[in-house]
This record gives C-alpha cells, structure tokens and sequence, in this order.
C-alpha cells in the first residue's frame, strides 16, 4: 500500500472494515488536490460537501512520470495538506480528450471556479511547471468520482 502514514493506513483498514471488502483491497492513490495549502484544504471540503465530483490531470504528466492512468473502479484515500486522511472516492468514469474540449459540464462538476475561463487559466498555472508545453491542444484525463467513505459528522 502506499500509505505515509499509520493514520492514513487505519482509515484504510476502517473503510475496508465498515464496507465489507478485503483489508488487501487495493488503494491506487493517496493525495491531496492541488499544490498549496489553502486550496488542498478547500478542494478536500469541496469533495466533502459534494461541491468536486470530477478532476483534471495532465496526460503528458502521467507519461512524462511513466505513472499508472487512473481506471474506473479505482479506490483513491485523500487527504488535507497535512495528509490527515479525510475520504475515500471511486473513479467512476475516465476521459482524455485535448483540454480545450473541457466544456462548461466538465468543470462544473470538477466544482472550483466560477467560470470556464479561470478554470481553464488556473489549470495552465498548475501543468506548466508538469509539463512546460502545456497548451490548449494537450491531453487531460478528466476523471469522475465518487465519495464513498468519509468519518465526517
């Protein structure tokens, strides 16, 4: 498994515990949304709220980095900045298309602007320092999800 932390590792065992499934039950991600702290912590209580049902990833990233493409089905622990564990999702359907094809839907459900167009800007700030080229005809893999555990009240 790929937990940082004993924490993290029980909130795992306490989900697979409480729905039923193996305590090997694959975990394909461990992480937090975005790269600075405020924001992390935003995202996290976006997901928490249902407000983030969906996010957007670099494809040339993932093959830059030879990481595994997310698959539908894929049970995913995220946490805050500071890696406390606060949910579980599952990957329930996955895109790549050019990311000027993201439309007014998609980023909707991503839930983290106001409008396509600082959407579309703030995720340019967030690849190129991933992928230098990064431009309106590169590929993102667009990824819906699910919450499907948390221990919040």
């Amino acid at each position: 498994m790929n937990f940082k932390t004993i924490e993290q590792a029980q909130f795992w065992e306490r989900f697979c515990t409480k729905t039923n499934r193996s305590l090997d039950t694959a975990c394909y991600e461990v992480f937090y949304f975005d790269d600075d702290e405020e924001s992390a912590n935003d995202l996290c209580e976006r997901v928490l709220k249902g407000k983030k049902r969906a996010t957007c990833s670099s494809y040339d990233f993932y093959i830059n980095e030879g990481l595994t493409m997310p698959k539908r089905g894929d049970l995913s622990l995220f946490t805050d900045w500071k890696g406390h564990p606060k949910g579980i999702i599952q990957t329930t359907h996955i895109e790549i298309l050019a990311f000027e094809d993201v439309d007014q839907e998609r980023f909707e459900r991503e839930g983290e602007d106001d409008t396509l167009k600082t959407w579309r800007e703030g995720h340019i700030r967030y690849f190129r320092p991933q992928v230098p080229d990064f431009n309106m005809k590169s590929k993102v893999i667009f990824e819906d999800f699910d919450l499907i555990y948390t221990e919040n009240e």
